[in-house]
């Protein structure tokens, strides 16, 4: 709840509003900005390397120089913190809509939840289509705060970064929005119900739900699973009906899983060879 809905008390100064003091220097204000920098390191996981950096460079002399990069850098960890819990509220959001549209029943065609369930569908892709946009702006706004080479003692000394991505639960994010999508067109709406059956042998995930079963207890998703009730035609026909742009593939955003590099270029060069295209000679 604190990350989501709680307000930035962190402490900004103004570099233009800072006034000497009455010994003539800026190391109070110095100070409180380090104090703000290291606990927001702390908060964010910032990465080692960029750690380094500002230890090594501006947090090694108190001029108005470093002070004004020690302000920059503590603006642009703001700025992500609050990018961060955006993406973290609008996916909440995303997950609790899903949910209500894989656990939708109708009786008749002319039931009154049918309507519901439509607006639902067109708001989880509206959702999920900004979500996509949203992301792909946070990683290349941010990928230095986000990467953190250093804690894969596998990765290569002089390897490049790998490309930032928004994980939730293990999967990358938009990934999981692309395969949700996938799978609701074809009117799968077992999509928010997980089967820790598919879980990979020895993994930590199965080794949970397994230490769950010798102490006694069942699994949240095993729970769950007993609760399930049969998929409702009418709700699989109307949300597979929805055309969700995010899986376009001209959608403004990563290709789709089903999309092949290869397969475009070569209806692209049939198209240049003069191939007709719907009816005529219509040349691309």
């Amino acid at each position: 709840e604190e990350i989501i809905d709680g307000e930035d008390s962190s402490v900004r100064i103004d570099v233009s509003e800072v006034e000497a003091t009455e010994q003539g220097t800026l190391a109070p204000s110095w100070k409180k900005l380090e104090g703000e920098i290291k606990l927001l390191w702390h908060r964010l996981q910032i990465p080692l390397d960029l750690r380094s950096a500002m230890d090594d460079g501006p947090m090694t002399s108190v001029t108005p120089e470093s002070l004004y990069h020690l302000q920059a850098h503590l603006d642009d960890m703001q700025k992500y913190e609050s990018s961060t819990r955006k993406l973290i509220k609008n996916w909440l959001r995303r997950e609790k809509l899903l949910e209500s549209v894989c656990n939708s029943h109708a009786l008749g065609v002319n039931d009154q939840r049918l309507a519901k369930l439509k607006a639902d569908v067109q708001r989880l892709d509206r959702l999920s289509c900004s979500l996509v946009n949203d992301i792909g702006t946070w990683s290349r706004k941010f990928s230095e705060l986000i990467v953190d080479p250093s804690r894969d003692p596998m990765a290569p000394p002089n390897s490049s970064k790998p490309r930032p991505i928004f994980v939730w639960a293990g999967r990358d994010a938009i990934e999981r929005i692309q395969s949700d999508a996938e799978r609701l067109i074809r009117g799968d709406l077992s999509v928010c119900h997980r089967d820790d059956s598919k879980a990979p042998q020895g993994s930590e995930e199965q080794s949970v739900s397994q230490r769950f079963k010798d102490w006694g207890f069942a699994s949240s998703s095993q729970k769950s699973k007993a609760l399930l009730l049969p998929t409702c035609s009418l709700a699989a026909a109307t949300v597979a009906a929805q055309n969700f742009k995010v899986a376009d593939v001209l959608f403004e955003g990563p290709a789709p899983s089903w999309y092949r590099p290869t397969v475009a270029r070569a209806g692209i060069k049939a198209l240049k060879r003069g191939l007709p295209c719907g009816g005529g000679d219509k040349r691309l």
